[in-house]
């Protein structure tokens, strides 16, 4: 069996030449001022907007078809047809193991909540470092899991002394993946399982 040499094929170009790039800079802001993600991190990226729902990124080195036109590039980067931009699921599950703040570790019990997108009670030690509303990471044993919402409570109310969050992981997960809610989860005994 040959070595095959790889390098730049007739039919390829650039990626920078098969998009046009927008300036990222305040999607990048609020990945540093959030989420304490170093801008160097996105160095090696190419930012650009398919459509006017979102920013996607591509890896700089990449060559893309000369013809035709590829229909998909790289992946979503950030959501920014909504009152409040946010990052992507994607962007969160690529990027998020780098973040030093705004980062919640879960707990067993409430990674249901957040698949359903449901709101947690919050602890105070538990978001001490967190600066009013906005998004944190949800991460699960160290790794990024998805978005979430965070509203700081009101001090009001005992139920939640620390605040409130609501899961933003994609919806199709638990409809793609067969998650049931718990209320339509049948039981073992319908399943054939020995388990009681």
């Amino acid at each position: 069996m040959s070595a095959r040499v790889v390098g730049t094929a007739e039919g390829l170009r650039p990626v920078v030449q098969a998009v046009t790039e927008v300036d990222a800079s305040p999607y990048l802001d609020l990945m540093d001022r959030r989420f304490g993600i170093p801008l160097s991190t996105f160095d090696p990226y190419v930012f650009f907007q398919p459509n006017k729902d979102g920013v996607w990124i591509v890896n700089r080195d990449l060559e893309a078809p000369a013809r035709p036109d590829p229909h998909v590039l790289g992946m979503p980067f950030f959501r920014i047809d909504m009152r409040f931009p946010r990052p992507s699921t994607n962007a969160v599950l690529k990027f998020g193991h780098l973040a030093t703040r705004h980062v919640l570790e879960l707990k067993d019990p409430e990674i249901e909540a957040a698949l359903y997108r449901r709101s947690l009670s919050l602890d105070a030690d538990r978001v001490g470092g967190f600066e009013g509303n906005g998004y944190v990471i949800l991460s699960y044993r160290g790794r990024p899991l998805g978005l979430g919402y965070y509203r700081p409570g009101t001090g009001d109310d005992p139920r939640e002394p620390g605040g409130e969050l609501k899961g933003m992981c994609p919806k199709m997960w638990t409809s793609k993946l067969g998650l049931l809610p718990p209320a339509q989860r049948p039981l073992p005994w319908e399943t054939g399982s020995e388990e009681a």
